[in-house]
């Protein structure tokens, strides 16, 4: 199911904890050990919102919800080959601002492409869950300005750990004819593994 996201970006607090429940009784049915997304926002929502919507102790979520960046970082020893792509890296807000993680998304593409670090602070990509929705023209502007900036970079492929801000990034480097393609960092994995 939906972790509730977007039922609390347009103020359905309801449905959220409706979502919230359903969600949780699967996990404590399934006896999860461990709760893997790799969507940013969910694991905002998972970790921060949970708790609140269901009235738990703060925090009772953090050690069971992790993004596959965190997972992944944990489990895989280095691969034999690396991607031959040059990669460099967008922190989603919900990632970085929201639940304070950075540093696992650069040490598994350090591990397994060529990682290039964008030389500016953390910058929102304009998507914003449903500001883009509701303020597309200032979203485009917000994107574009954030796309050239990591194509500044060099980079084959910028990699971020939000479907949202994928849409956003590859929409405006489309946009402006740029070659940068985007990709989840799970995908960046991926590719390491298969490179022969």
């Amino acid at each position: 199911l939906c972790c509730g996201t977007p039922a609390l970006s347009l103020g359905q607090t309801s449905l959220a904890v409706k979502l919230a429940r359903r969600n949780v009784e699967a996990m404590e049915e399934a006896g999860c050990d461990v709760i893997v997304t790799a969507c940013a926002s969910c694991a905002r929502t998972l970790r921060r919102e949970y708790p609140r919507l269901l009235g738990r102790p703060a925090g009772s979520m953090d050690d069971r919800v992790l993004v596959a960046s965190q997972f992944l970082d944990d489990v895989l020893d280095k691969p034999s080959s690396r991607s031959e792509k040059t990669v460099t890296y967008h922190d989603p807000c919900h990632l970085y601002y929201g639940l304070g993680i950075h540093r696992e998304p650069r040490q598994i593409l350090e591990r397994h492409a060529r990682f290039v670090e964008l030389d500016a602070p953390p910058a929102c990509c304009g998507f914003g869950g449903t500001f883009a929705a509701f303020f597309p023209d200032r979203a485009r502007r917000i994107g574009d300005s954030r796309i050239r900036e990591l194509s500044s970079t060099g980079a084959d492929v910028v990699a971020s750990s939000c479907p949202g801000c994928m849409l956003q990034l590859d929409s405006c480097a489309r946009a402006a004819n740029l070659s940068i393609k985007v990709k989840h960092p799970v995908e960046v994995v991926e590719e390491a593994y298969l490179t022969p």
